[in-house]
């Protein structure tokens, strides 16, 4: 018992290297991870360290308790570790920006991804991280990531897969070929900026439609097979399957993040 109780301590004094709180609100943020343990069953070391990784990610420590029991919940209910749940939460927060109340929407969603798809928290984690920057930092929602994953690895396709084909997509809308340009001149519109508007796949279906409508493979205005994989997935024949799969993310996540 001794031995446990200056380990704890030992934790606490990690925590604070980077939460640089005061003495009687470190001891708060010691009480607060106790009870989530014994709520959980999550071991306190492991909730102590995804603590201290919160705030090291840049979470500020009056949001980190709420955004801790979060990682929590994601962590029981999509098979996976506190620290990957932390490291998804975290990407999802500096991303797409928010506080501890958009915790809870990114942690839905991807709830709603694991319960869609042929995933885990744990397959699904690193590919979420891999196009989170990019998605977000050119209009793309989170919610299409969660849907994408969802609906993807139901049909058989690996997670670890589905972001990086994802990633690609929007490339090729960021740095569209010859053929693309040329479309998007005669038609006097930008599926980069459909993207930003309705959304990628929405964009993606759109373009499938004006391409056959000109006569002109969708192949050829897409520059890489795996945007095309991705494309070929989402649209079409599956463009309704991936539209159920975003409706079911948008229905899990009512009411969070407001």
């Amino acid at each position: 018992m001794v031995k446990w109780a200056g380990d704890f301590e030992e934790q606490l004094n990690i925590i604070n290297t980077v939460a640089r709180v005061t003495p009687e609100r470190l001891a708060e943020i010691g009480r607060s991870n106790q009870r989530l343990a014994v709520e959980t069953g999550i071991g306190i070391e492991d909730i102590n360290k995804a603590y201290y990784d919160l705030v090291s990610a840049g979470i500020s420590a009056a949001d980190a308790e709420d955004v801790l029991a979060n990682a929590a919940n994601l962590s029981r209910g999509s098979l996976g570790s506190m620290e990957e749940a932390v490291d998804v939460l975290t990407t999802a927060i500096n991303s797409y920006g928010g506080d501890a109340r958009k915790a809870k929407l990114y942690t839905d969603e991807l709830a709603a991804a694991v319960t869609l798809g042929k995933t885990t928290l744990s397959d699904s984690a690193p590919s979420y991280s891999h196009s989170g920057q990019i998605a977000a930092t050119y209009g793309i929602e989170s919610r299409e990531t969660a849907a994408a994953i969802g609906y993807l690895t139901s049909q058989g396709q690996e997670a670890a897969e589905i972001t990086i084909y994802m990633r690609q997509a929007i490339v090729n809308l960021l740095k569209p070929n010859a053929e693309l340009i040329a479309l998007q001149e005669d038609l006097g519109k930008s599926y980069l900026k459909i993207a930003q508007e309705r959304g990628l796949v929405e964009a993606y279906e759109e373009m499938r439609q004006d391409a056959e409508k000109a006569g002109i493979p969708v192949a050829s205005l897409i520059g890489r097979s795996q945007s095309l994989q991705f494309v070929s997935a989402t649209t079409g024949a599956k463009f309704k399957g991936y539209r159920d799969a975003l409706r079911s993310v948008d229905e899990a996540t009512q009411g969070a993040g407001e």
